[in-house]
């Protein structure tokens, strides 16, 4: 049993975040903000508390890599927070960066592509790229984005 969680401040949005310099760098930059650094694939634990969180929030934003694995966390993520939760997915290609490695032809991301949700729509923008991206300045960037839509309270 997870000890009860509190989000302190206005619990705009939960920011789930896989990479840690971007998750330090959101911290610094937002601390009005509850973030979750999740570094690589959360176990079950840590999804319990993401749902936790996100139930004391109006939203939830996830920025994991824009790779395999990064729509995998995303999507664990998703699936596993409350139906009615507004959820934002930070596609971290979006923002200038340098091209990654290419995928492999047979990339399970095609599965993914075809779900009908956020985690949908993100699988086939990186498999159109064709390309990993795991940059911590570009996940940065991208997230600064996202908080440019949410001014501290």
């Amino acid at each position: 049993m997870l000890p009860r969680l509190t989000v302190t401040g206005p619990g705009d949005v939960l920011l789930v975040v896989e990479n840690r310099q971007a998750a330090e760098a959101v911290c610094d930059a937002r601390a009005d903000l509850p973030v979750v650094w999740c570094h690589g694939q959360p176990p079950e634990a840590v999804v319990l508390m993401i749902v936790q969180a996100a139930r004391l929030t109006s939203g939830v934003v996830i920025c994991a890599d824009a790779d395999l694995g990064g729509v995998r966390i995303t999507a664990r993520i998703h699936d596993n927070l409350p139906s009615d939760a507004t959820i934002h997915v930070v596609d971290v290609g979006t923002v200038p960066h340098d091209e990654g490695r290419p995928f492999n032809a047979h990339s399970r991301l095609q599965q993914l592509a075809q779900r009908p949700d956020e985690v949908g729509a993100f699988a086939p923008r990186c498999l159109h790229r064709g390309y990993a991206i795991e940059q911590e300045a570009t996940a940065r960037a991208a997230l600064q984005a996202v908080l440019n839509s949410h001014p501290p309270a």
